[in-house]
Formats: structure tokens, sequence, C-alpha cells
């Protein structure tokens, strides 16, 4: 996720914020997805090692620290399509 991040504000530097739209919006995406999916992960290990009290006290401090905005990645997914469609290329590349 950071190095993800990292590349699409570099890339918005280097470029401009319009001309990066397509990298910004495919980085909030991927980085919306994965921090799912790492709530899931970390949620079952979390389940593996502890029980009672403790179980719901680290739950709730996992529920604290991935506390995010919702964010519409069908709208953001349609934007990365169509900047492809529109390039009629691999919009990420340094062309």
């Amino acid at each position: 996720m950071e190095s993800c991040l990292r590349r699409a504000q570099k890339s918005a530097a280097a470029r401009g914020d319009e001309s990066a739209g397509a990298m910004v919006d495919a980085a909030r995406a991927f980085i919306y997805d994965a921090m799912d999916r790492v709530e899931k992960q970390t949620r079952t290990a979390v389940a593996a090692v502890a029980e009672g009290d403790m179980l719901r006290i680290q739950l709730a401090a996992l529920k604290r620290f991935t506390k995010r905005e919702a964010v519409d990645t069908i709208a953001i997914r349609r934007r990365v399509a169509a900047a492809v469609l529109a390039g009629e290329r691999y919009p990420f590349e340094g062309r």
C-alpha cells in the first residue's frame, strides 16, 4: 500500500494532479480494498490468539485503527477504465 501511494504521489508531483488522475484513482481503489484484506486477516489472527475480554479489547482496538471514510470504488474503477479506453493503452507507463 505504501509503495502504491508513494508512486501515485510522485506521479502527481511530476505530471500534475490532472495528468496523474488515473494513477491516483487506481491507488485509492487498491488501498481501500487492501485495508479490507488487512482488517480481515488481522481479525482472524487476533481470534486465533485471544479469547474472552482480551479478544473484545483487541477487536475494539482493531476497529479504531482501521476506521476510514467510505470510498466509492465502483466510480473510481470506472474512471480508471475510461482512462485506459481513452488512451488505448496501459495508463501507468512512463510515456
